[in-house]
């Protein structure tokens, strides 16, 4: 299945995951940034994308579904080397539907969107850091995997402003390759 396209990545729930090398661009830190893609689960939790650190204090960030409660709804999980927190949508997003899901921040204003429609507004106590770890998609960071993703995600972006502040029209194509 896909959203767009020929292929979208399936991920099985229980081992499969996508690594790629670290690089600064994955830096979440004080500056925008909007991380979004179309995702079809009906898990109540798993890992979208994210790189944070493996031993405490876990500086970094990740986006996913239901971590830590197992309720469907998005998270962020954001974190610098002294703090962590964890801030969520209000609606669930596994009906076994295909979403598009975001995020998107502005200093420390985050807001979670889902399939165009503002969902929730929330001011981040801490400014997060880079990891310097791999970026991991559809699990954890930790050295064992964990918490991997059952479902589909399709057209995964992460870009380095603030795409959306407002409902808006959710993509009906495929992400231009460069540039936008």
């Amino acid at each position: 299945q896909k959203k767009f396209g020929t292929a979208s990545l399936l991920l099985d729930g229980n081992s499969d995951y996508a690594e790629m090398r670290y690089s600064s661009l994955f830096e979440i830190g004080a500056g925008a940034y909007t991380v979004e893609c179309f995702i079809k689960t009906s898990g109540v939790t798993g890992e979208i994308v994210g790189a944070f650190n493996t031993a405490s204090p876990y500086k970094g960030w990740l986006f996913g579904v239901g971590f830590g409660s197992g309720d469907g709804k998005l998270k962020v999980y954001n974190a610098n080397a002294s703090n962590a927190e964890t801030v969520s949508s209000t609606a669930v997003v596994n009906n076994n539907a295909w979403r598009h899901v975001a995020f998107s921040k502005a200093g420390q204003t985050l807001k979670f969107f889902i399939d165009g429609n503002l969902d929730s507004t929330h001011t981040l106590q801490y400014v997060g850091v880079g990891s310097e770890q791999t970026i991991v998609i559809g699990a954890s960071s930790n050295p064992t995997r964990d918490r991997f993703f059952n479902g589909y995600i399709d057209e995964l972006r992460v870009t380095k402003a603030t795409r959306y502040t407002a409902d808006f029209t959710a993509p009906t194509k495929a992400f231009p390759d460069k540039g936008q």
